[in-house]
């Protein structure tokens, strides 16, 4: 399913002053799906997500410089790393501290992309501690990356799943912007599935399910 996010994902990409990518969401609203998604356009990407394979913070402990730290990330992912052309990504950071105090180096080293997904509470409340059961204060790098929140899909997003052309949705939004009268088949379909949308909400999976 398309998402919103991709654009601004591409958007980024071809920023020439672009800062490591600090991606919040609530959780189950595509995050990872999209950005798994996104990493295929890279020539090598590399994916830890430190809520499945907790034992890849330990790749964080000690220098932390961004050379030593890719040199074991790519060893641990058994990933070839491309200058220019390779992205990290660093899934449910908020349960690492070391990893999201490492996106401020990263910020002065442009050879490769860098993304974290987080999830609101852990990112604002600081790093998790699962094994030691309690919260380490820590901030998210303000001021060395650029912050973009993902939601659930909206009810345009809803629409493209459901198989509605672009261009019916841009004429009933033309008509609308316009005060103009919407078409009444046009405004009994974009209806009905409005109903549904408010029935069934914008969590991917349950869009999936019902699509």
């Amino acid at each position: 399913m398309e998402r919103k996010i991709e654009a601004t994902l591409e958007a980024w990409r071809s920023s020439a002053d672009r800062k490591p990518l600090l991606l919040l969401g609530c959780r189950q609203c595509g995050k990872t799906y999209s950005m798994k998604k996104f990493g295929k356009s890279y020539a090598s990407c590399a994916y830890i997500n430190f809520e499945t394979d907790p034992a890849k913070k330990m790749l964080f402990e000690g220098d932390i410089a961004p050379a030593a730290l890719l040199e074991r990330i790519m060893l641990s992912c058994g990933t070839d790393f491309i200058e220019g052309d390779t992205l990290v990504i660093f899934d449910e950071v908020q349960l690492c501290p070391g990893a999201l105090s490492s996106l401020k180096p990263f910020k002065d080293h442009g050879f490769m992309d860098v993304v974290a997904l987080g999830s609101f509470l852990g990112v604002y409340l600081g790093g998790v501690d699962l094994e030691k059961g309690k919260v380490e204060e820590r901030e998210a790098p303000v001021g060395y990356v650029d912050l973009e929140v993902m939601h659930p899909m909206d009810f345009e997003e809803f629409c493209w799943a459901m198989g509605v052309s672009k261009d019916i949705i841009r004429i009933v939004k033309d008509d609308i912007l316009a005060q103009r009268r919407v078409d009444g088949y046009f405004d009994k379909v974009m209806g009905d599935l409005f109903r549904r949308y408010i029935v069934i909400g914008g969590m991917p999976e349950a869009v999936a399910a019902f699509a």
